[in-house]
């Protein structure tokens, strides 16, 4: 059965990038631009009274969007081990919600993750290190290259989680923190990433917890602090908590957590204008 939904999974993505991408777009605009020439001959021998859409443009757009289809799919192979399951809040003593955070620790374990028109997790990293900085939190970002070090390892992306784990491991022993981030980005429809408030968008945020570790409590009610900081405010930004049967490095400590900043459809000003509300708020 899990099989069954492998397959299916992969067709509705590869049926995506076919009707949603770039690709459709630049493959009707050629069939418009001259009727009466195939789409090759319109490619090789373009009419010098037709604009056509350059050929770079097509290469650039598709490849860009395989890329991303592929990223889908190795995201989906990399969870489809685990069983997607919703916690219950965890049986453990309530404790008060966590102050304002002293100090923070970022690292982005899928550093090729972009956005929609510019900038990346990274930059979305270190953007969101500026702005806590300017409140007095003291942070740290691991800018390390993981996938050149995977790279010289032999290690793929399914081994990324054990490439961070190295350097995370490091920063850890160097120093402890009030909370640690692994900022990523979702891929998701465009319809389901962002919401508006008072003409301004903003992309969706949600928290991630592996659940295959003895920390995955503590983290769980790291999770709930923030959500309920980021409830304080009018924006309906933050998803439900996510679980999964994973430990995403979260075994490490117990404030470490996987931050979902938006989506690969989501356009960067959207990334940073959540970003500046979710400084706010955990700095209160």
């Amino acid at each position: 059965m899990k099989k069954v939904w492998s397959v299916l999974w992969k067709l509705s993505l590869l049926f995506l990038f076919l009707t949603q991408t770039t690709f459709k777009q630049g493959f009707f605009a050629l069939l418009q631009t001259n009727t009466s020439l195939t789409i090759m001959e319109t490619l090789l021998q373009p009419s010098k009274q037709t604009q056509t859409i350059p050929l770079s443009f097509l290469v650039t757009s598709t490849s860009y969007d395989l890329a991303m289809y592929e990223q889908s799919l190795q995201r989906h192979e990399e969870y489809s081990e685990y069983e997607d399951i919703t916690v219950k809040e965890p049986s453990i003593p309530s404790i008060p919600t966590q102050g304002a955070y002293k100090s923070i620790l970022i690292y982005n374990t899928h550093q090729m993750e972009e956005y929609a028109d510019q900038g990346s997790v990274v930059s979305g990293a270190l953007y969101l290190q500026q702005q806590l900085e300017a409140k007095g939190v003291e942070v740290d970002v691991i800018e390390d290259d993981f996938v050149k070090y995977g790279r010289e390892r032999d290690m793929g992306y399914k081994q990324l989680y054990s490439v961070s784990r190295v350097f995370l491991k490091e920063a850890m022993a160097q120093r402890e923190y009030d909370l640690i981030i692994d900022f990523h980005r979702d891929a998701l429809p465009r319809e389901s990433t962002y919401v508006t408030y008072e003409g301004k968008r903003y992309a969706k945020l949600m928290v991630s917890i592996g659940i295959n570790h003895e920390k995955y409590q503590e983290n769980y009610q790291t999770a709930s602090s923030i959500i309920d900081k980021m409830s304080k405010q009018p924006i309906p930004i933050m998803k439900s908590t996510y679980t999964i049967r994973s430990t995403y490095n979260q075994d490490l400590g117990s404030h470490v957590i996987l931050l979902e900043v938006g989506s690969n459809t989501n356009y960067y000003e959207e990334v940073l204008n959540t970003l500046d509300v979710f400084v706010e708020m955990m700095t209160k």
